[in-house]
């Protein structure tokens, strides 16, 4: 009895110590297993924390960004839009009536481009008395001006551009290419024909009171019509023109300029002066807006329906849209004082009230 006994005592300590080995070694593999597994779980969060933090401070970026160029862009337009059509009228004596038209209407349309602008600082500020959000109609037709507008400024600058090029390459043809009828013809061309194909804007657009956007079931609609006419037909072919056109005139200007200064020698002609002023002036207008258009290209070509299929797409395009484009509507007056010599005199002159001198010459 008593071996017996000692045989199933040492049977059960025997089972006892291999289950206590067993249980040992399942809570070190499970601790290895705990230890081994944590630092992974650790760096993935990090790397989601990482990510998340990371945009989130481009997102701020964007949208204090757009807020900043919000307030800034409008009102800086009004400004020196005003100031352009201002000088500019006071240009007649130098420069050809229709030239002086076609400048003009480019102050007036950059002006009304900037609706959106206009209507968020009214919106921020006063927000029961935002027009475009509270009315549908006012939706429709502020996003029509908008559009009309930006599409009217795109050929008013491509045709100025191909005027000059006239002037500098055919200056002597200059007279029976671009006199002043065709001109007045092209720009009541341009502005009965741009409206006429923004007029998808009174359809796609609507307002629920708060938010003035594309209809839901006309959204897709609203991409295609935009891609095609507002965007191939009124930015894309003008400003592929304006590009070639500037670079011709460029061409010319330095492969000319030794010529005719060892035919005149140091007796330059005023009125050689002057068209070598105005040229200038607007070669660097519109070579801006050149530049400042091409990151909007850009997006649209990479993403034309505005899919927003990665957050640098998203953020990209919000910066080409709402923050670069608008640029183009306020900056040419600077690029008029520092490319247009004549028209800083005439600036100078009415800042410090000074009469317009001189007769209506035809240089343009």
């Amino acid at each position: 009895m008593t071996v017996k006994t000692s045989n199933v005592i040492i049977h059960v300590e025997t089972n006892a110590l291999e289950s206590s080995k067993t249980a040992n070694t399942y809570n070190f593999s499970v601790t290895t297993w705990n230890n081994l597994s944590t630092p992974l779980h650790v760096e993935n969060s990090r790397e989601k924390t990482a990510r998340v933090s990371h945009l989130s401070t481009a997102y701020l970026i964007t949208r204090n960004a757009h807020k900043i160029s919000q307030y800034i862009v409008a009102p800086l337009s009004l400004v020196t839009n005003s100031l352009s059509i201002a000088v500019f009228c006071r240009m007649r004596h130098t420069m050809q009536k229709e030239a002086i038209i076609v400048f003009v209407a480019i102050a007036v349309v950059d002006t009304f481009a900037l609706t959106d602008q206009f209507d968020y600082i009214i919106y921020s500020n006063f927000r029961p008395a935002s027009v475009i959000r509270s009315f549908p109609s006012a939706c429709k037709l502020f996003k029509w001006i908008a559009g009309t507008a930006q599409m009217c400024s795109s050929f008013l600058v491509c045709l100025y551009t191909f005027e000059r090029f006239i002037s500098v390459r055919f200056p002597l043809k200059r007279a029976i290419i671009c006199p002043g009828r065709r001109i007045r013809i092209a720009v009541l061309g341009i502005f009965f024909i741009c409206p006429v194909l923004e007029s998808y804007n009174f359809v796609t657009y609507w307002s629920n009171g708060l938010l003035c956007a594309r209809w839901p079931e006309w959204k897709r609609m609203h991409n295609q019509l935009n891609l095609y006419i507002h965007f191939c037909i009124g930015t894309l072919i003008p400003y592929c023109c304006i590009g070639c056109l500037n670079a011709t005139i460029v061409h010319h200007m330095i492969k000319y300029r030794k010529k005719r200064a060892a035919l005149q020698a140091n007796s330059v002609s005023s009125d050689y002066r002057t068209q070598k002023s105005i040229t200038i002036m607007l070669c660097l207008a519109s070579t801006y807006s050149l530049f400042i258009q091409a990151p909007w290209l850009i997006d649209v070509i990479i993403d034309p329906n505005e899919d927003f299929r990665s957050r640098t797409v998203e953020y990209f395009g919000r910066w080409a849209r709402q923050v670069i484009l608008p640029l183009n509507y306020c900056g040419n007056f600077f690029f008029y004082i520092v490319g247009g010599k004549t028209f800083r005199k005439e600036l100078f002159s009415m800042l410090s009230c000074h009469k317009p001198k001189g007769k209506h010459r035809k240089l343009m």
